[in-house]
Protein backbone atom coordinates (compact mmCIF):
# COMPACT_ATOMS: atom_id res chain seq x y z
CA UNK A 1 0.00 0.00 0.00
CA UNK A 2 1.41 3.06 -1.02
CA UNK A 3 1.97 6.16 1.65
CA UNK A 4 -0.03 9.49 0.92
CA UNK A 5 2.38 10.98 3.66
CA UNK A 6 4.45 13.64 2.46
CA UNK A 7 8.27 12.74 3.94
CA UNK A 8 9.96 15.61 5.84
CA UNK A 9 13.39 16.33 6.36
CA UNK A 10 15.54 15.58 9.54
CA UNK A 11 16.89 19.03 9.02
CA UNK A 12 17.51 22.42 7.51
CA UNK A 13 20.46 24.65 8.08
CA UNK A 14 21.91 27.33 7.68
CA UNK A 15 25.61 29.16 8.57
CA UNK A 16 27.25 32.38 8.07
CA UNK A 17 30.13 34.11 9.27
CA UNK A 18 31.25 37.75 8.88
CA UNK A 19 35.03 39.26 9.81
CA UNK A 20 35.10 42.47 12.58
CA UNK A 21 35.61 45.93 10.63
CA UNK A 22 38.79 45.82 8.89
CA UNK A 23 40.20 42.44 10.89
CA UNK A 24 40.93 39.01 10.03
CA UNK A 25 38.03 36.82 10.70
CA UNK A 26 38.98 34.81 13.19
CA UNK A 27 35.77 32.63 13.61
CA UNK A 28 35.25 29.69 11.87
CA UNK A 29 32.13 27.61 11.04
CA UNK A 30 30.67 24.20 9.98
CA UNK A 31 27.50 22.13 9.32
CA UNK A 32 27.21 19.98 7.01
CA UNK A 33 26.01 15.60 7.21
CA UNK A 34 28.54 13.05 8.62
CA UNK A 35 28.37 9.49 8.74
CA UNK A 36 27.08 8.87 5.18
CA UNK A 37 24.17 11.74 5.73
CA UNK A 38 22.94 9.88 8.45
CA UNK A 39 23.77 12.77 11.27
CA UNK A 40 24.34 16.13 10.85
CA UNK A 41 27.74 18.26 12.79
CA UNK A 42 27.31 21.91 13.26
CA UNK A 43 29.88 23.81 14.57
CA UNK A 44 30.83 27.76 15.74
CA UNK A 45 34.51 28.62 16.82
CA UNK A 46 35.62 31.63 17.99
CA UNK A 47 39.47 32.57 17.86
CA UNK A 48 41.12 33.98 20.87
CA UNK A 49 42.02 37.87 19.65
CA UNK A 50 45.08 39.80 20.56
CA UNK A 51 47.20 36.80 20.54
CA UNK A 52 48.52 34.72 17.27
CA UNK A 53 47.31 32.31 15.77
CA UNK A 54 43.42 32.74 16.97
CA UNK A 55 42.31 31.82 13.39
CA UNK A 56 44.17 29.06 12.49
CA UNK A 57 43.07 27.43 15.87
CA UNK A 58 39.32 28.09 15.34
CA UNK A 59 39.32 26.65 11.98
CA UNK A 60 41.89 23.68 12.96
CA UNK A 61 39.32 23.09 16.06
CA UNK A 62 36.97 22.22 13.50
CA UNK A 63 38.76 20.26 11.74
CA UNK A 64 39.88 17.99 14.65
CA UNK A 65 36.29 17.98 15.57
CA UNK A 66 35.37 16.44 12.22
CA UNK A 67 37.43 13.66 12.42
CA UNK A 68 36.41 12.93 16.01
CA UNK A 69 33.06 12.80 14.59
CA UNK A 70 33.59 10.37 11.89
CA UNK A 71 35.96 8.27 14.09
CA UNK A 72 32.96 7.47 16.84
CA UNK A 73 30.72 5.21 15.92
CA UNK A 74 27.10 6.04 14.84
CA UNK A 75 25.75 4.43 17.54
CA UNK A 76 27.91 6.23 19.96
CA UNK A 77 28.07 9.68 18.42
CA UNK A 78 25.12 10.83 19.92
CA UNK A 79 26.02 10.03 23.49
CA UNK A 80 27.69 13.26 25.60
CA UNK A 81 29.97 10.72 27.47
CA UNK A 82 32.82 10.60 24.78
CA UNK A 83 32.05 14.20 24.28
CA UNK A 84 34.22 15.53 26.94
CA UNK A 85 37.35 13.37 25.62
CA UNK A 86 37.06 13.90 22.48
CA UNK A 87 37.55 17.77 22.85
CA UNK A 88 39.76 17.00 25.02
CA UNK A 89 41.92 15.36 22.68
CA UNK A 90 41.28 18.38 20.14
CA UNK A 91 42.69 20.94 22.92
CA UNK A 92 45.98 18.61 23.39
CA UNK A 93 46.43 18.39 19.57
CA UNK A 94 46.34 22.13 19.40
CA UNK A 95 48.54 23.05 22.30
CA UNK A 96 51.45 20.84 20.66
CA UNK A 97 51.22 22.75 17.75
CA UNK A 98 53.43 26.01 17.69
CA UNK A 99 51.85 29.05 17.63
CA UNK A 100 48.53 27.50 17.48
CA UNK A 101 46.86 30.21 19.29
CA UNK A 102 43.18 29.56 21.76
CA UNK A 103 39.72 28.89 20.33
CA UNK A 104 35.83 28.88 21.76
CA UNK A 105 34.16 25.83 20.19
CA UNK A 106 30.60 24.76 20.36
CA UNK A 107 29.43 21.93 18.39
CA UNK A 108 26.55 20.22 17.94
CA UNK A 109 25.48 16.37 16.48
CA UNK A 110 21.85 15.64 15.96
CA UNK A 111 19.42 12.79 13.54
CA UNK A 112 16.80 15.35 13.48
CA UNK A 113 15.42 14.03 17.18
CA UNK A 114 17.95 13.00 19.19
CA UNK A 115 21.14 15.84 19.74
CA UNK A 116 24.11 15.86 21.74
CA UNK A 117 26.38 19.35 22.25
CA UNK A 118 29.63 19.87 23.48
CA UNK A 119 31.78 22.76 24.26
CA UNK A 120 34.68 24.61 25.67
CA UNK A 121 34.96 28.68 26.11
CA UNK A 122 31.69 30.82 25.33
CA UNK A 123 30.42 30.38 22.28
CA UNK A 124 26.56 29.53 22.34
CA UNK A 125 23.87 27.11 21.67
CA UNK A 126 20.41 28.36 22.42
CA UNK A 127 16.99 26.45 21.37
CA UNK A 128 14.06 28.32 20.13
CA UNK A 129 10.92 26.61 20.81
CA UNK A 130 7.11 27.38 21.09
CA UNK A 131 8.27 31.03 21.93
CA UNK A 132 10.58 30.09 24.46
CA UNK A 133 14.29 30.88 23.97
CA UNK A 134 16.71 28.12 25.79
CA UNK A 135 20.06 28.40 26.55
CA UNK A 136 21.39 25.11 26.29
CA UNK A 137 24.82 25.29 26.89
CA UNK A 138 25.23 26.73 30.42
CA UNK A 139 27.77 29.44 30.89
CA UNK A 140 30.70 27.88 32.48
CA UNK A 141 34.08 30.19 32.01
CA UNK A 142 36.11 27.98 33.47
CA UNK A 143 36.04 25.87 31.09
CA UNK A 144 38.98 27.47 29.42
CA UNK A 145 39.56 27.42 25.97
CA UNK A 146 40.89 25.07 23.66
CA UNK A 147 44.90 25.49 22.82
CA UNK A 148 45.02 27.44 26.30
CA UNK A 149 46.60 26.30 29.49
CA UNK A 150 43.93 24.47 30.91
CA UNK A 151 40.24 23.06 29.73
CA UNK A 152 37.27 21.22 30.71
CA UNK A 153 35.08 20.94 28.33
CA UNK A 154 31.58 20.12 28.74
CA UNK A 155 29.04 17.70 27.17
CA UNK A 156 25.22 17.51 27.44
CA UNK A 157 22.33 15.59 25.42
CA UNK A 158 18.60 16.28 24.60
CA UNK A 159 15.71 15.13 22.00
CA UNK A 160 14.20 17.95 19.74
CA UNK A 161 10.63 18.64 18.91
CA UNK A 162 10.22 18.90 14.62
CA UNK A 163 10.79 22.83 14.36
CA UNK A 164 13.11 23.18 17.14
CA UNK A 165 15.69 26.02 16.12
CA UNK A 166 18.80 25.02 17.42
CA UNK A 167 21.45 28.00 17.02
CA UNK A 168 25.25 28.09 17.81
CA UNK A 169 26.47 31.89 18.20
CA UNK A 170 29.42 33.39 18.67
CA UNK A 171 30.32 36.21 21.02
CA UNK A 172 30.33 38.98 18.18
CA UNK A 173 26.28 37.78 17.81
CA UNK A 174 25.12 36.86 21.74
CA UNK A 175 26.78 39.77 23.58
CA UNK A 176 24.29 42.21 21.61
CA UNK A 177 20.90 40.49 20.63
CA UNK A 178 18.89 40.40 23.67
CA UNK A 179 17.02 36.96 24.30
CA UNK A 180 14.07 37.96 24.26
CA UNK A 181 14.75 39.52 20.02
CA UNK A 182 15.12 35.72 19.72
CA UNK A 183 11.26 35.19 19.75
CA UNK A 184 10.68 37.20 16.98
CA UNK A 185 12.78 34.91 14.72
CA UNK A 186 10.77 31.37 15.81
CA UNK A 187 8.88 31.24 12.66
CA UNK A 188 11.78 32.03 10.21
CA UNK A 189 13.66 29.86 7.81
CA UNK A 190 17.81 28.63 9.51
CA UNK A 191 18.65 31.72 6.03
CA UNK A 192 16.18 34.18 7.51
CA UNK A 193 17.27 33.67 10.93
CA UNK A 194 20.57 34.01 10.13
CA UNK A 195 20.21 37.04 8.69
CA UNK A 196 18.18 39.21 10.94
CA UNK A 197 21.09 38.00 13.55
CA UNK A 198 23.77 39.19 11.94
CA UNK A 199 21.78 42.96 11.15
CA UNK A 200 21.34 42.77 15.21
CA UNK A 201 25.29 42.56 15.93
CA UNK A 202 26.78 44.88 17.29
CA UNK A 203 27.92 47.10 15.38
CA UNK A 204 30.00 50.97 14.62
CA UNK A 205 28.22 53.82 14.14
CA UNK A 206 29.47 53.38 10.54
CA UNK A 207 27.60 50.23 10.80
CA UNK A 208 30.64 47.82 10.69
CA UNK A 209 30.67 44.98 13.20
CA UNK A 210 32.85 45.37 16.36
CA UNK A 211 33.67 41.96 16.70
CA UNK A 212 33.80 38.85 14.26
CA UNK A 213 30.09 37.54 13.88
CA UNK A 214 29.19 33.80 13.13
CA UNK A 215 26.40 31.48 13.57
CA UNK A 216 24.85 28.24 12.61
CA UNK A 217 21.09 27.59 12.52
CA UNK A 218 19.46 23.93 12.19
CA UNK A 219 15.79 23.53 12.41
CA UNK A 220 14.87 19.72 12.87
CA UNK A 221 11.98 18.34 11.17
CA UNK A 222 11.74 21.27 8.67
CA UNK A 223 10.98 21.21 4.72
CA UNK A 224 13.93 20.03 2.92
CA UNK A 225 13.83 23.18 0.27
CA UNK A 226 15.29 25.11 3.12
CA UNK A 227 18.39 23.54 3.95
CA UNK A 228 21.29 25.27 2.54
CA UNK A 229 22.23 23.80 -0.40
CA UNK A 230 26.24 25.30 -0.29
CA UNK A 231 26.97 24.42 3.07
CA UNK A 232 30.74 24.29 3.83
CA UNK A 233 33.50 24.69 6.16
CA UNK A 234 33.32 28.84 6.23
CA UNK A 235 35.92 31.36 8.45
Amino acid sequence: MESNQTPVARWAYFQDSRPRDGGVNEDATFCAPVHDGRLLMAAVADGVGGRPGGARAAQKAIQLTLRRAKSMLATVVLDHSPWRMALEAVHGELCRERGGGETALTVLITDGERWTAAWAGDSRLYRLRGGEVTLLTQPRWRTGYLGGERVDPQAISGTGEPGDRLVLLSDGIWKYVQADRFASHLSATPAQIMTRLLQEAGRLLSGRLVDDASGVVVVLGAPRESADPDAAPRA
